[in-house]
């Protein structure tokens, strides 16, 4: 199952700054990008990965324990793919 994940590209650029560059977590974040710096409504830039479930939800795990601002983007994209 696919899971795209949408964040800003501040929250991105923090997250990916808190991690070890050999985990993981960072691995799947700087390879699974779709799309950079995409406009938003809101004028917001965003970055979108997408991974597959178990990659999302070890990016949950990381986020919630390196940088818990991006959690609630993570599980949110989560939600939405087991709803789909």
């Amino acid at each position: 199952m696919n899971v795209p994940i949408e964040m800003s590209r501040e929250h991105y650029d923090l997250f990916v700054a808190e991690l070890d560059i050999k985990s993981p977590a960072y691995t799947v974040l700087k390879n699974n990008i779709v799309s950079q710096d995409r406009q938003t409504a809101r004028d917001e830039r965003t970055i979108e990965i997408l991974c597959d479930l178990e990659e999302a939800d070890l990016l949950l795990v990381a986020a919630t324990r390196f940088y818990p601002a991006a959690a609630p983007v993570i599980a949110k994209a989560i939600t939405r793919a087991r709803e789909s």
